[in-house]
C-alpha cells in the first residue's frame, strides 16, 4: 500500500483538525485528493436536450490522488456549485444556504498529481449519474475513490442535468430536478451517455495531456448510478460491438450499476460486473421496488458469461441514498421528510458500506487485490444478498 506521508507534523495537525470538522465524510484513503474540470468533444446527433438535438461536448470531472497538501481554505470551500445547491434547496424546501455551506471534504482545484514514479498508475474508472443530479453530488464516493488510488473521469452532460458549469465559468441550466421522464427520452438519453463515453475512452491521450496525469489506459471501469448504470452496461456492449472497429488501445475490463434499471436489450456482457441495489431493488412484490430487468440480467450473466459478476442488496437503503444525498440527509434533518426515496440507514454508516463495496468490486476486477468489499461479494458465477 502507498503511504502518504505529510511534510510535517504541523501539516499533519491542520489536516486532521479540518477533517475533524468538516460537515462531509473525508476520503479514507492514503492520498489527498486533486480536482480538476475540462471539456471534451463529441458529436451527437440525435440528442433530445441539446438545441437543435445536436451535442458538442460533455464536461469531464476529474478526481485523482496527489501528495499535495491541502490548504485551510480547501476544507472550507463549499464543494456544490452556488447555483447547484440553490436548485436542491429549492427542491426540499430548505433555507436558503442549507446546502452551500457544506464545505469540501479538502478537495484541492489544479493540485499536483501523484507521481507513480515506476508504478503503474490504478486503473482509470468512468462514472455516470442518474438522470438528474451532475456528478458533485456522488464527491463522497468518487473523492474516496481517488483517495485510494483511482483516477475518476465523471461524465457531466449539459442541457440534461439541472445545471452543469463548463471550466471557463460559463453556466448551463437544462431540466428541472423533478422533470418527468418517458421512456423513448431515456433511451435517446442513453444513447447519448453511451457514445460520449466511447468518445471519452478515444480521447485518453487527449485528457493526459491536458492534465498532466498518468492515466491506466488499458485498464478502465465504468459505473454509474440509475440511468448511469444502464448506461455503463450498454456501453461495455457498444464497446464490444465496436472492438474489431477501433484503433485506439484503450478498453473497458469492468463495469457496475448501482440501482438503476436496465434499458434496452438484455444481453450478458463478457467484463466482471457489479449489480449493487437498494435493499429491495429488483427482490421485492412491492411495484415500487419490483425490477424485472434485474433478475433478467442477473439470469443472462449466469447462462452465457464465465466472467465475475455478483448482485447485492444494501440494507436500509433505497434509491436516493446511492448519492451525496444519502449524507445529506443527516446533514440536514429536513431532507429526509422530503424525500421517499431515502431508506433508515444512517448517513455515515451509508458512505462507509457504499465507498467499501464499490473499491472492493473494482480492487478485484481490476487490480486483483482484496474480497470484493464484504459479504455477498462472490465470483464464478455471481451472487445474491442483502449486506
Amino acid at each position: 500500500m502507498r503511504i502518504l506521508k505529510l511534510s510535517t507534523a504541523i501539516a499533519g495537525l491542520v489536516w486532521h483538525q479540518a477533517a475533524a470538522s468538516a460537515a462531509l465524510p473525508p476520503p479514507t484513503g492514503p492520498y489527498h485528493v486533486g480536482l480538476q474540470k475540462h471539456v471534451a468533444p463529441v458529436l451527437n446527433e440525435a440528442d433530445p436536450f441539446w438545441p437543435n438535438n445536436i451535442s458538442t461536448s460533455f464536461l469531464v470531472t476529474v478526481y485523482y490522488p496527489t501528495t499535495q497538501d491541502p490548504s485551510p481554505h480547501d476544507w472550507q470551500r463549499p464543494y456544490l456549485d452556488p447555483a447547484t445547491a440553490a436548485l436542491y434547496e429549492a427542491r426540499y424546501n430548505l433555507t436558503t444556504g442549507s446546502l452551500s455551506v457544506l464545505p469540501s471534504p479538502g478537495l484541492i482545484p489544479n493540485a499536483k498529481p501523484l507521481d507513480f514514479h515506476r508504478s503503474k498508475p490504478l486503473p482509470t474508472l468512468f462514472f455516470t449519474p442518474r438522470r438528474r443530479p451532475p456528478t458533485e453530488v456522488y464527491t463522497l464516493l468518487l473523492s474516496d475513490l481517488a483517495s485510494h488510488g483511482y483516477c475518476v473521469l465523471a461524465l457531466n452532460h449539459p442541457y440534461e442535468q439541472p445545471f452543469v458549469r463548463y471550466p471557463n465559468g460559463t453556466g448551463i441550466y437544462g431540466l428541472p430536478i423533478l422533470y418527468a421522464w418517458d421512456e423513448p427520452t431515456v433511451l435517446a438519453v442513453q444513447s447519448t451517455r453511451v457514445n460520449d463515453s466511447l468518445a471519452l475512452l478515444d480521447y485518453l491521450p487527449n485528457l493526459e495531456g491536458e492534465t498532466g496525469l498518468e492515466l491506466n489506459k488499458t485498464h478502465v471501469g465504468i459505473f454509474g448510478h440509475s440511468l448511469g448504470g444502464s448506461a455503463a452496461a450498454a456501453t461495455l456492449l457498444a464497446a464490444e460491438r465496436e472492438r474489431h472497429d477501433r484503433t485506439a488501445a484503450s478498453s473497458f475490463r469492468a463495469g457496475m450499476n448501482i440501482d438503476g434499471t436496465f434499458f434496452g436489450p438484455l444481453s450478458a456482457v463478457q467484463q466482471p460486473f457489479l449489480m449493487l441495489g437498494a435493499e429491495a431493488h429488483g427482490t421485492s412484490p412491492d411495484p415500487n421496488d419490483s425490477d424485472a430487468t434485474w433478475p433478467a440480467f442477473a439470469a443472462a450473466q449466469q447462462k452465457t458469461t464465465s466472467a465475475y459478476w455478483c448482485w447485492v442488496n444494501l440494507r436500509g437503503t433505497r434509491h436516493h441514498d446511492f448519492s451525496d444525498i444519502g449524507y445529506w440527509k443527516q446533514a440536514v434533518p429536513a431532507i429526509r421528510d422530503g424525500d421517499q426515496q431515502l431508506g433508515s440507514i444512517g448517513g455515515e454508516r451509508l458512505v462507509e458500506v457504499w465507498r467499501a463495496y464499490v473499491r472492493g468490486f473494482f480492487d478485484v476486477a481490476l487490480v486483483g487485490e482484496g474480497d470484493g468489499g464484504g459479504a455477498g461479494v462472490v465470483g464464478g458465477g455471481g451472487g445474491c444478498g442483502v449486506a
